[in-house]
């Protein structure tokens, strides 16, 4: 379900996947597959992704949000939401309270902890 649209090209959907790549994180939207971007796994870039990403993912899951990144002492890494509850409308949109999140690691030594 799309939510609203925000100015450009930028959209808030309530759903997304999470593909784990050996070399990066690609986030895709449920209800529009062919709008995503992907994060470097070595160095935690955001790129828009315009080409098909079905090939070498050993993983996919279900998010709700990207909160953001954060660089700490031990690397970057990418924090997403994994759950979520409703817990109330603002001007006839949900609002949302988040359960869980996950760190996604962006380092060169991250890499070596995949997993196929």
């Amino acid at each position: 379900m799309e939510i609203q649209q925000y100015s450009g090209n930028f959209k808030l959907w309530s759903e997304m996947e999470l593909h784990e790549f050996k070399d990066k994180f690609v986030i895709k939207a449920v209800e529009s597959p062919d709008q995503c971007f992907s994060i470097g796994r070595t160095n935690g870039n955001i790129e828009p992704l315009n080409s098909d990403t079905s090939a070498n993912r050993s993983k996919v899951s279900t998010i709700y949000g990207v909160a953001g990144t954060i660089r700490l002492l031990a690397g970057t890494y990418v924090l997403v939401i994994t759950s979520r509850k409703e817990v109330g409308s603002h001007l006839g949109f949900p609002v949302f309270r988040v359960m869980s999140m996950k760190f996604l690691s962006c380092n060169e030594a991250s890499l070596s902890n995949y997993q196929v």
